[in-house]
């Protein structure tokens, strides 16, 4: 049902639909809420409701959806935090929370989504460093985090190692590769990152 003129909330009972697979409902007009019903569809493997007027958190139920491969809330209005909870979706290969409101810190249960290959954080307004466990995910070929509020350096191994695929611009970040042309960190920036990764 994309790109259609489509208006109004998505039904609660939508959750009770257990045996869909995929919901499709971007770039409509719909408002409201994404509803906690949304972790009865157990067997999703697609959500995509970008490019509509959602407000709101992204409900902790999402991770309920343990074998949903493709996440696409961008571009909508979501506040809040991104859930720890998303890190139970263990499928996960694509996730674009792009172009929404979003505040706090990467979580770092995030780390669990192995299979993770495309993120998209872009233009929100997450703070905070760029988590070194990014660097790890083995199948992670494109990530975006541009014009939101990260500071400190930024990796230079996995993702971060290509400039064709990683992008940072509009955050107040510094170190990675030089094809990044972003500016040397400073000792107190080095200091910053080495405090906070012995905190963990």
């Amino acid at each position: 049902m994309n790109g259609n003129r489509i208006s109004g909330l998505i039904p609660q009972e939508i959750g009770k639909l257990s045996n869909l697979r995929v919901l499709a409902l971007a770039d409509n007009a719909l408002t409201g809420t994404i509803s906690d019903t949304i972790g009865g569809l157990r067997n999703m493997t697609g959500l995509d409701v970008s490019g509509n007027n959602l407000s709101s958190p992204i409900p902790s139920e999402v991770g309920r959806l343990t074998s949903l491969g493709i996440l696409d809330l961008s571009n909508n209005r979501l506040s809040g935090e991104i859930p720890q909870a998303l890190s139970q979706c263990q499928a996960m290969e694509y996730l674009f929370l792009q172009g929404n409101q979003l505040v706090g810190m990467i979580p770092q249960s995030l780390s669990s989504l192995k299979g993770l290959e495309y993120l998209d954080m872009s233009q929100n307004n997450l703070s905070g460093s760029v988590p070194d466990f990014l660097s790890t995910l083995q199948y992670l070929r494109y990530l975006n985090l541009s014009y939101n509020q990260f500071d400190g350096p930024v990796p230079a191994i996995g993702v971060f190692n290509d400039s064709r695929n990683f992008f940072a611009a509009g955050n107040r970040v510094c170190g990675g590769v030089s094809e990044l042309q972003l500016p040397k960190c400073s000792v107190t920036d080095n200091s910053a990152t080495e405090s906070a990764a012995c905190a963990e």
